[in-house]
């Protein structure tokens, strides 16, 4: 893909930017190599330290409004107790191998699919939330670049995607 204005960065921004995007993805593969990448095109330490500060910014940042946003959804926060947590220990641990895959953590996912399967989880239901995951995550790589291109769309669910997820949660799509 060309990117317009792409041969504008130095050989050093474009770097230290594939960098701190890779820290705010998640993704540890990326970040190594991206940050070998900026040490090879000349990045000195402190710049490097630098983006990731301000990626990790981003990142802590996201975490916060995510917060706020499911609170406003989901409206009050009832009490879990231990019993509860008991109950649904399963679905809770698809929904950290889901989570985990959603947000690029290799180690938290090796984490989350070892919990998973301890808590009697069957290779098909861990196929299938880490499948729910992906289709949100394409989902809201569209809404962003939406965004990113003036073409916001309309306020509602991931349902409203063109391929909506399979076991979407509002109810109004997939199957």
């Amino acid at each position: 893909m060309e990117l317009k204005g792409y041969l504008m960065f130095s050989e050093i921004e474009k770097a230290l930017v594939a960098t701190g995007a890779s820290v705010a993805a998640g993704c540890q593969p990326c970040t190594d190599y991206h940050v070998k990448a900026a040490r090879a095109a000349g990045a000195c330490d402190r710049g490097l330290a630098l983006v990731v500060e301000a990626a990790l910014a981003v990142r802590a940042s996201a975490t916060r409004n995510m917060d706020e946003w499911a609170g406003q959804c989901q409206g009050t926060r009832p009490q879990l107790d231990t019993e509860f947590r008991e109950r649904y220990r399963l679905a809770t641990a698809l929904t950290g191998v889901a989570a985990a895959f959603a947000v690029n953590s290799v180690p938290d996912l090796k984490v989350r699919l070892q919990e998973a399967r301890q808590f009697g989880a069957t290779p098909e239901q861990i196929r299938v939330a880490i499948a729910i995951a992906g289709s949100i995550k394409r989902i809201a790589e569209e809404k962003l670049s939406a965004v990113f291109s003036d073409q916001s769309p309309g306020a509602g669910c991931c349902c409203d995607a063109p391929a909506p997820p399979v076991g979407c949660g509002c109810g109004s799509g997939g199957a």
